[in-house]
């Protein structure tokens, strides 16, 4: 604990530093006209990035909830800043194994997401970010997610928006458009208790400026819905993935082990058959028991939350 406090302050001194040093270099430019200030920039990110490193680690290890959860809002804090900085939307953060950075086709939006996972593995808490450029603009928006997760019985007819946001850990985002007007589609994981977990497709779309959760694409059984749920048991693996070429978001069928325990979803656990939702006139209609030939095994599931071999979260136990 002495030596992971010990490297954080020599870390944030150098962060300190490069941004002093990061001025003084820059009245150097402006009365010489020194046209090698720029270069240091990728240096002082290169020092942050290995800061937000350091804390992740805490995150993810920290021996209690108090440092894990003081580490995630330096993390949070830190990754604001050096968003609202990033003009050209380009940063890279391979190096950080707790982040997901997911990016839409046009390169116009990204979406990040983590969790803190408290001791025990019963409960979490989650950040996000959405960034986007608006083709007219020059220097991308930065809004932060606040989670606040509904109740669950109604959680799937809702609107929602950044600051009600239904906090998930997201590793794909589907790009569609109706009428000329975006619509990012989201998979995502999130983590409950350790009787009960749940995977997410949620749809996100930006309108004046502000941004908002859910959107009445789902054809389902039940009706139109602004999102989608599925919550099993925590021990269980759910597959839930996008068929690139098919169109379609695939998962598998959950089902109670009796007929006595419908609608304890902490009990529910795949069946072996499998579902979709394909993108058809504008809307996800589902479609039930669909032949799969080779079943995708790309989705993060638990045990292993992964995205390009990063690790994202493995529960503890």
């Amino acid at each position: 604990m002495k030596f992971e406090r010990f490297s954080n302050t020599i870390l944030f001194a150098l962060i300190r530093f490069s941004r002093m040093f990061k001025y003084i270099a820059s009245v150097i430019f402006f009365f010489l006209g020194f046209r090698t200030v720029a270069q240091l920039k990728p240096a002082a990110r290169d020092i942050e990035i290995e800061f937000l490193k350091q804390m992740a680690d805490s995150i993810q290890q920290g021996t209690t909830d108090s440092v894990r959860l003081e580490h995630a809002g330096k993390f949070d804090s830190l990754l604001f800043e050096l968003l609202k900085k990033d003009s050209r939307m380009d940063l890279q953060f391979d190096s950080l194994k707790n982040l997901s950075v997911l990016t839409d086709r046009d390169k116009l939006l990204r979406v990040y997401t983590f969790i803190c996972p408290l001791t025990g593995g019963k409960q979490y808490r989650y950040f996000g970010f959405v960034q986007w450029r608006n083709k007219k603009a020059e220097i991308p928006q930065v809004i932060r997610l606040h989670n606040n997760m509904p109740d669950r019985q109604i959680a799937e007819k809702l609107l929602l928006n950044s600051d009600n946001w239904l906090g998930s850990l997201y590793y794909k985002l589907i790009t569609t458009s109706v009428k000329g007007k975006a619509f990012y589609t989201l998979l995502g994981w999130r983590g409950i208790d350790n009787e009960s977990t749940m995977k997410v497709i949620d749809v996100l779309t930006i309108e004046n400026g502000k941004i908002s959760f859910g959107a009445p694409l789902f054809q389902t059984d039940f009706g139109i819905r602004q999102r989608i749920l599925f919550e099993y048991n925590a021990r269980a693996v759910m597959s839930l993935n996008y068929d690139e070429k098919k169109k379609r978001i695939v998962f598998d069928h959950l089902s109670p082990p009796s007929p006595q325990l419908a609608g304890n979803f902490k009990s529910y656990g795949p069946d072996f058959t499998y579902d979709a939702y394909k993108w058809k006139q504008g809307k996800w209609v589902l479609h039930k028991n669909v032949e799969l030939r080779n079943p995708s095994t790309s989705d993060p599931s638990s045990p292993s939350k992964k995205i390009k071999n990063k690790v994202l979260y493995k529960p503890e136990g």
